[in-house]
């Protein structure tokens, strides 16, 4: 039965007299009853079952009870439901009223037994650090610091103006060499800590995360791709 149905179920036994209810003023369950009607028309439901609420606290009629059990099923909440049409039921209705609330009773519990709508599926994406990503920053910073050393020292060489001249062009050719050699080693180990940075942004790990509901648990389904 959908909620359309028991809305409809709702209006007649709104519109329907009550079966065995007390005399009461006919502003009390019956103004309550115009005006849940009209809140009823309107999707109102939470503010329907207030004031049905109110008014059978003050006047105990029987049908505010089916009434209530409407207004909670299309609240969605159905043990509620359930528990004011058993209450209806209880004040022996007639077999009209019985029947139709049988069939409100009967579209309550399916409810509470109908399997909910798992969650959508939840994608996350994320950038790993791998170790081959620290060996290669290890690698390029062990570049930086010998090319480093070896522009300083080379420099230093290519300063030293001392001994004999045949001294001073081995110690130039030396610094240009060790120069040279130290700038390789820095921009090697410069691009080898890039390389990594960047395939560390550029590699991305996909995991879609898809929740599963059953009666008796609740499961979570992870893959991923990369």
């Amino acid at each position: 039965m959908t909620v359309r149905t028991v809305y409809l179920l709702g209006v007649l036994a709104l519109a329907a007299p009550a079966a065995a209810a007390p005399e009461v003023p006919a502003d009390t369950g019956g103004a309550a009853l115009d005006q849940a009607r009209a809140h009823f028309a309107r999707g109102e439901f939470a503010a329907a079952r207030d004031l049905l609420l109110a008014a059978y606290t003050s006047s105990h009629r029987a049908d505010l009870l089916f009434a209530l059990g409407q207004a909670e099923f299309n609240l969605e909440n159905f043990v509620a439901a359930i528990d004011y049409y058993e209450q209806f039921l209880a004040t022996n209705p007639d077999p009209e009223r019985t029947a139709l609330t049988q069939q409100a009773l009967g579209a309550a519990r399916a409810r509470i037994a109908a399997p909910r709508p798992a969650p959508p599926p939840r994608t996350v994406e994320r950038h790993r650090w791998l170790p081959e990503y620290t060996g290669l920053v290890v690698l390029g910073a062990a570049g930086l610091v010998l090319g480093g050393s070896l522009l300083v020292h080379g420099h230093g060489l290519g300063r030293d103006d001392g001994g004999s001249l045949s001294d001073y062009e081995l110690r130039i050719k030396r610094s240009q060499s060790e120069q040279i050699a130290g700038l390789v080693s820095a921009i090697g180990g410069a691009l080898a800590i890039t390389s990594a940075v960047v395939a560390w942004r550029v590699r991305t790990e996909t995991t879609v995360i898809t929740p599963s509901l059953s009666e008796r648990a609740v499961g979570v389904a992870i893959g991923g791709r990369w």
